[in-house]
């Protein structure tokens, strides 16, 4: 959907940016013209949701920039909060209980 902005790129620092394209299927895009890893049936959206973040941010690694993460947490923690009030979902809730406690559980380690 086209909002009418002009996208900007993330910067990360003096020599790297990132510039996010967004594709969406449609029914008529056959299955020889859409990417071959998309979605294994064996698996769940939550599964491949989890892994994609997780490399998504690993890919920074070395390369990001401390005011757009914060940015980009801050972003993604109202984006939940709407679709919970929305949709009567307890995703942010559920994130931040997560995200205690795997900082407990890491705290424990040490």
């Amino acid at each position: 959907m086209d909002k009418g902005y002009k996208r900007k790129p993330i910067i990360l620092n003096h020599d790297t940016i990132v510039l996010l394209q967004i594709f969406k299927r449609r029914d008529y895009i056959t299955e020889d013209m859409w990417i071959q890893d998309y979605i294994d049936e064996e698996r769940s959206f939550k599964d491949d949701a989890q892994e994609a973040a997780k490399q998504f941010i690993e890919q920074l690694e070395g390369e990001n920039n401390g005011a757009f993460m914060m940015a980009l947490a801050r972003e993604c923690f109202r984006d939940l909060q709407e679709h919970d009030q929305l949709y009567k979902t307890k995703w942010c809730k559920e994130t931040m209980k997560k995200i205690r406690k795997e900082k407990k559980e890491k705290n424990l380690k040490k």
